[in-house]
């Protein structure tokens, strides 16, 4: 009798403690079910667009659905060129059997020939975390603009620099420029040379240091191309010379880091008093300081080097941007600014 008690005590004691075990290992199994990423799949990732006219702005859904056991997270988007503006939110949650939209406007304004564009797709999806999409078409145009753009390369920032671009209707239509906008220190005029043919002179007055990137914006009476952009770009020599003239880190893993050297040359000695860097991932500012290291090398000298350290820490996905300001005491050239580009991925 006592034997049978004892093992009936022993046994409601096994019960009493494998259970809290067993409900334990349970909740650790539905939890890590619940941890399992989404998986992303798209019906299609082209749109050809075909032969359109310079000027129309193109849009397409791309259309995807979360074809995995748990959430997808879309970490970001990016695209090859300012030419697309994608309409998604980032961090945005999709349920298991969910769809998903990504709008894609494709402004031809710019363009002429055939063009392609891709754009990167970023989600938690584990064996597909980075996708990409591609935009095509065959652009024509209905305008010579000759030349389509103006580099002016280098230039002083102390004189007045002139370029005159010609435009003119290819089919032999009159055309008609109404008008232009551009940046206050540009000064354009536009005249007609014949009612096909027009010439716009562009004078840019003395300019800030540093990479000059503009556009100037024709009024036309041309209904599928109103607006004809022309790009202005030079680079805009100071007493301080640095290369490159933007940082590219290009793709940075996680954990990963990679370096850079920025090379300051000056006409006379001068000293680096402060630096200043803006950063943002997936269009969000950040804190730099956790990401970026810039370490200086030497004191008064006429030629400086910086390293500048880019760490993806945080398993961070997504398009990195920002801008690096230096702070010299130079009489002529106070202040230096450079962009710098990287794209984060597990």
């Amino acid at each position: 009798m006592f034997k049978k008690l004892w093992m009936l005590c022993s046994l409601l004691e096994c019960l009493i403690v494998v259970s809290p075990i067993a409900l334990g290992v349970q909740r650790d199994i539905v939890s890590e079910i619940s941890k399992k990423p989404g998986k992303i799949r798209f019906t299609g990732r082209l749109k050809d667009f075909g032969s359109v006219h310079r000027g129309q702005k193109l849009s397409h859904d791309f259309t995807f659905k979360n074809v995995g056991d748990g959430e997808l997270v879309i970490q970001g988007v990016h695209a090859s060129c300012g030419c697309t503006a994608t309409e998604i939110d980032p961090g945005r949650v999709y349920q298991p059997g969910e769809l998903g939209h990504l709008r894609v406007v494709f402004d031809t304004a710019d363009f002429s020939g055939p063009v392609s564009k891709n754009l990167t797709i970023m989600s938690n999806d584990r064996r597909n975390s980075i996708r990409v999409l591609t935009v095509k078409a065959v652009v024509q145009n209905s305008l010579r603009v000759e030349p389509p753009l103006v580099d002016l390369k280098d230039i002083a920032s102390d004189i007045v620099v002139h370029r005159r671009v010609e435009i003119d209707s290819i089919h032999g239509k009159p055309l008609e420029i109404k008008g232009s906008l551009h940046d206050p220190s540009f000064d354009v005029q536009v005249a007609a040379l014949s009612e096909k043919k027009w010439a716009v002179d562009i004078y840019i007055r003395p300019q800030e240091p540093g990479i000059l990137k503009d556009i100037i914006v024709l009024q036309t009476d041309l209904e599928h191309l109103p607006e004809l952009t022309i790009p202005v770009v030079a680079r805009v020599e100071g007493k301080i010379i640095h290369e490159p003239q933007y940082i590219e880190f290009g793709a940075v893993g996680d954990n990963r880091t990679k370096t850079k050297e920025l090379k300051l040359a000056g006409n006379q000695y001068f000293r680096i008093l402060d630096t200043a860097v803006a950063m943002e991932i997936n269009g969000k500012a950040v804190n730099s300081q956790d990401y970026l290291t810039l370490d200086l090398k030497g004191d008064a000298s006429d030629r400086h080097k910086m390293t500048i350290e880019l760490h993806n820490r945080d398993h961070l996905v997504g398009a990195v941007h920002g801008d690096i300001e230096v702070f010299t005491d130079h009489p002529n050239h106070k202040t230096i600014r450079l962009d710098f580009f990287a794209f984060f991925q597990e």
